[in-house]
């Protein structure tokens, strides 16, 4: 018999049909009778159960135990439950996509029941339809909420529009959830991005990130502060999940220097020729035109699919999927290895959202970039951007970014996805035989050896068959505007460059 010991007392909810909240006794004695526990059962996924007991939490082996007491499962009834709670800007449209995508590709038939207005059940059922393989759960909350619910033994995943907080990785940490910013805790399964759009006609081309905080406080009121020839007021029209999206939103705001950004006269209204919306990127309308934001130093960032992909655009909003550091079903981790496939990255693009993956653009179609830069130059900086050009030119950039965390120890949240991105990339042969650059700008310098290093110790096969090398160009290629903390680390990054 095989016992596991947890590296944390808390009670769990735990992937399976029992919750915590139904804990009851049980008690598992080895099959030979010599070793016995008890304690409250937090869950079963099939194969271990896992045991609130005197000792603490155990996970044990549930083929070497025999289990006794009422909230014993009925090892031949068992069907495995994942339930996902978070915005319902996930849960609505991506999730269920993705459901229903990893269902068709293992063969499986769905049944969909929607119980009130935020509650969705999927059954999943055998080639056959005569067995319930498992059932996903999703509960429309929201970004805070999503993270309770998994804090609080209430869901399996959490679904969210922003990082988990450091209060949230704290608390995850005390209680023994695991640390939710690794790579191995957390899935960036799509992103979006919310884009300031006008009617097709408007004569405005572009917006400051000061007039955008104007719009969100009210201290912006008529289109003729924005450039056009009229004292019109402008009516600002939002997506729903209000809190939800400007959660990120007011982040962003704030590490650009407006301090407490409040939204007194933002509605959800209905379009019009006078109304400034703010649009998911993935449902702009053909009557609608999406203009660029600028930063203080001039920086425009266009809401256009790369720049939402490496986070260049200030307004991307990544989709996360966070998850305790615990034992899943096979169904789950099933689910969750078909997110890292090709099959996901197709039904992400053709439910409207941008994939993580490896798509290139040419130096030659970076003019935006490369104009921004020689903007800023100094004399000085001129020559760097020449050989920076030189040294790029004829390679093709990918759009996995690595960017770092505020200690610069580990990778961001999207960061440790665009690794995983990478070597499922390498391990296909998508990569064979060709050069992979890592290039790092930014102050900090040693940052394109680390990532390259990170990426052949996950594939160690790479300098067998993939040319690998290293560049530094310092901060001669800026994306975001160098004097706040926020441009600063958007600045401080290291791209991918193939041939």
């Amino acid at each position: 018999m095989k016992f596991i010991v947890a590296a944390f007392g808390a009670a769990l909810c735990l992937f399976g049909a029992v919750k915590t909240a139904e804990a009851q006794d049980v008690t598992l004695t080895s099959r030979d009778k010599s070793i016995e526990i008890s304690g409250n059962l937090l869950g079963f996924d099939g194969t271990y159960y896992r045991v609130d007991t005197v000792y603490g939490e155990l996970t044990v082996d549930g083929t070497g135990v025999l289990c006794e007491g009422p909230a014993c499962p009925n090892l031949e009834a068992y069907i495995a439950e994942l339930t996902f709670s978070g915005t319902p800007i996930i849960g609505r449209v991506l999730l269920p996509a993705l459901i229903e995508g990893y269902a068709r590709g293992a063969g499986l038939s769905v049944r969909r029941s929607e119980i009130g207005d935020t509650l969705t059940t999927y059954e999943l059922f055998s080639e056959q339809g005569l067995e319930t393989i498992g059932v996903f759960t999703i509960k429309q909350t929201s970004n805070d909420e999503g993270f309770a619910d998994i804090l609080s033994n209430e869901a399996d995943v959490a679904m969210a529009l922003r990082a988990a907080s450091e209060e949230e990785i704290a608390f995850a940490v005390e209680a023994g959830f695991g640390a939710l910013n690794s790579g191995v805790q957390h899935e960036v399964i799509a992103m979006d991005a919310l884009v300031p759009t006008v009617d097709i006609d408007s004569g405005v081309t572009s917006i400051s990130m000061t007039h955008l905080a104007g719009l969100l406080d009210g201290s912006v009121t008529s289109w003729r502060e924005l450039g056009e020839d009229s004292d019109a007021p402008i009516q600002v029209v939002l997506t729903d999940a209000v809190g939800d999206v400007f959660q990120p939103v007011t982040t962003v705001m704030q590490e650009n220097g407006f301090a407490n950004p409040s939204i007194p006269n933002v509605h959800v209204l209905e379009s019009s020729p006078l109304s400034l919306d703010f649009a998911f990127y993935s449902t702009i309308e053909n009557t609608r035109r999406p203009i660029p934001i600028s930063d203080s130093c001039g920086i425009a960032h266009a809401g256009e699919a790369r720049a939402i992909k490496s986070l260049e655009y200030p307004l991307s909003l990544p989709m996360y999927l966070y998850r305790p550091m615990r034992r899943m079903p096979k169904i789950g981790q099933d689910f969750f290895n078909y997110l890292d496939g090709t099959s996901a990255k197709r039904v992400v693009e053709r439910a409207g959202f941008q994939a993580i993956d490896a798509s290139e653009a040419d130096v030659d179609t970076q003019g935006r970039r490369l104009a921004n830069a020689i903007s800023l130059a100094t004399t000085e900086d001129l020559s760097g951007l020449k050989a920076a050009v030189s040294e790029l030119k004829g390679r093709r950039l990918l759009s996995l970014v690595f960017r770092f965390d505020d200690a610069g120890e580990g990778y961001d949240a999207n960061s440790s996805t665009s690794m995983k991105r990478l070597v499922r990339m390498a391990e296909s042969g998508g990569l064979d035989g060709q050069s992979l650059l890592f290039v790092g700008f930014g102050a900090e310098e040693g940052l394109a050896e680390k990532v390259a290093m990170d990426f052949q110790t996950e594939f160690p096969a790479g300098p067998g068959v993939i040319n690998i090398s290293t560049a530094e160009f310092g901060e001669v290629m800026p994306v975001a505007c160098p004097d706040t903390e926020l441009g600063k680390h958007k600045n401080t990054r290291v791209e991918v460059w193939v041939r």
